[in-house]
Parts: structure tokens; sequence; C-alpha cells
């Protein structure tokens, strides 16, 4: 236990440095937000977040991260923000890995990439429909799956509900404004924000390295493999960038021009706000 307790003051260390060495530098802030239709992404940007800090909808794409690459060190402040629904538990695994994957290779292209833990949250969104979808054992096992998964890939974790007064949005907005806007005083008390690793009646709040994974162990085969036996499908997701295009009734051909110009419109306002 004192080891651990030494390995996380080294990271809350390593980050008030951080800040400390950067204090005086101009500061372009942006928070980007990954996740598939329907997970509550949109809602927790423009219902919910008032933060004066660009705020991008990057969509579910795994090529995200090729869009901040020409101007990545026109940002010296982004947070990754990977959104799931837990309504929708067949598709947790591939959505939360594929999208910090993708956060990863975000933050790897812009100037705080050096920081001692990387600023990838995943918001895990209808905290509040679990107790009617499921068995509470099976989203007992969901959670433990995404507190095993962010261990892993070095990420935070909140669940929360997209109901207004909802103490796991709260808990969501006041760790994104720490991170967008980290001071000396604001960076220790992270951990202190997000403090719930164990009541599974109420959103968790887990901050990266703070999660000891009591009580749980990955069962034989892997998450993936025992996510999709306790929660299966009855028909294959489509990949990650094809979920816009199914359904649309647009051609291949016609679909990829379609998304090829969202693209260029994207990098367009990166690259706007990266000059502002």
């Amino acid at each position: 236990m004192e080891e651990h307790q030494q390995q996380q003051q080294l990271i809350w260390d390593k980050l008030i440095q951080d800040y400390l060495d950067s204090r005086h530098a101009a500061r372009t802030t942006a928070a980007v937000f990954l996740g598939s239709k329907g997970s509550g992404k949109t809602s927790l940007i423009h219902k919910y977040l008032k933060l004066k800090a660009h705020l991008f909808d990057v969509g579910p794409s795994r090529t995200a991260w090729q869009l901040f690459e020409p101007i990545s060190q026109r940002f010296n402040n982004i947070v990754v923000v990977v959104v799931v629904d837990l309504s929708q538990p067949s598709n947790i695994y591939s959505g939360a890995m594929d999208g910090l994957r993708v956060a990863h290779k975000i933050l790897s292209k812009v100037s705080h990439s050096t920081a001692a833990a990387p600023r990838i949250l995943l918001a895990a969104t209808k905290q509040d429909q679990l107790s009617e979808i499921m068995d509470p054992n099976h989203a007992r096992r969901l959670l433990d799956a995404l507190r095993s998964i962010c261990n892993h890939q070095q990420a935070s974790l909140i669940s929360l509900s997209l109901r207004s007064g909802d103490g796991g949005l709260k808990t969501f907005t006041s760790f994104l404004r720490a991170n967008l806007f980290p001071t000396a005083s604001a960076i220790p008390l992270i951990p202190q924000l997000l403090s719930n690793c164990s009541d599974y009646s109420k959103p968790l709040a887990i901050s990266f390295g703070t999660d000891r994974l009591e009580g749980i162990e990955e069962p034989y085969g892997g998450w993936e493999v025992n996510l999709s036996k306790t929660f299966p499908t009855t028909k294959p997701s489509p990949p990650i960038d094809e979920e816009q295009q199914a359904g649309t009734g647009l051609e291949p051909r016609v679909a990829a021009i379609v998304e090829k110009e969202k693209a260029q419109l994207l990098r367009k306002e990166l690259a706007a706000a990266a000059c502002s």
C-alpha cells in the first residue's frame, strides 16, 4: 500500500511541475469528444458544458487522430473524452477500446504528451438506466470491466446520468474543468474529486492511478469474450468507421465522399480554433 501511495504521489508531483513549467505560456485549450451516435456525447457538449474552451465532436472514427496531426503543436493542452453508452452493453468493450486507442494517438501528437498522466476520461453515460435493463450482477460485471480497461489504458472513469442535477454529471464537469484549466492548487484535488471506486449504487468517479481494482479479476478469456457472452448481440455491429454510413442509403463511394467533406470541414474548424 505504501508503494502505491508513493507512485500516486509521484504522478501528482509531476503534474504540478508540468503546470509550473508552462504557466507563462500562451494556452490553447481543447476538449475532444469521441463516441458513437446516441451515446450522449452531443448532450454533454451542448447542454451541460459552459466552458470557455474549444470543444470538438469528432465522432467515432478510428482515424480521428489524423485530423489533429497537422496542427497538433498549436494546442498545448488537450483533454480527450471517450463516451460510451451503458444502455448498449454489447457495444461497450469495442467502443471503449477503440476510443481509448484513438485518444492516446491524439495526445501523442500534442506538446503535453510527456505529462505524467494522460488527460483521458472515459465517460459512461446513462448510469440511471442500468437497474432498469439488466440484472444487478451483470451491471456490476460491466462496471468491473470498465474499471479494468481504464486502469490498463491510463484513463480516468466517470459514470453518469444525463439528467440535470445528477451528481455524476457535476463531477464530470468539475473534472473536465480542472484538466482543461489546471492550476497548481487544483491538480492535487483531482483524486479527491474522483473518489468513488466501489459503491456501484452511485455514479463511479475514479481518477487514473487511484483504483487498486480490489476484488476484480480478469475473467478467463478476457473481458471481450466475457462481455460478449453476458451481453450477446443479435447481429454484428458495423465497424466504427462505418457506423454513420450504415442505414443512410448511400452507396459506399458516395458515403466516402461525404465523409471526406466532413473531415475537411473539421480540419478547417481545428485550424481556425488553433489560430484564434
